[in-house]
């Protein structure tokens, strides 16, 4: 997998082709996703949630916003699904990098951020 830019690549229509965080790669067209020189395997809901944060990069996104968006449906406080998905998605993205792109801010969600 080679030509990844260090920016948003967007097509002519303006939508998405590729997003770079730092030096996470997530390709749009391709359903890929790679960090620095290494592939990423991820499940397709692993998956969705990183694309829904990438896409929202430097913004706080919210539980409540991701069970609707990711997984269609209302919020249940009592859920704790995107909580297991996060941890799933740092195991893969973060662990074993020094600085971890996927942040909790307490009591509000998660933030892909550089």
């Amino acid at each position: 997998m080679g030509g990844w830019v260090p920016a948003i690549k967007r097509r002519k229509d303006g939508t998405f082709m590729r997003i770079m965080v730092d030096n996470l790669a997530v390709d749009i067209d391709n359903r890929t996703v790679r960090r620095g020189d290494e592939d990423i395997r991820l499940t397709a809901k692993e998956y969705e949630v990183l694309k829904y944060l990438a896409l929202h990069k430097d913004k706080i996104v919210s539980r409540a916003e991701l069970l609707e968006h990711v997984w269609d449906c209302d919020y249940d406080c009592f859920s704790n699904v995107v909580d297991v998905y996060i941890r799933f998605l740092r195991a893969k993205i973060d662990d074993g990098h020094q600085k971890k792109l996927i942040k909790t801010f307490r009591k509000q969600g998660y933030s892909l951020t550089a």
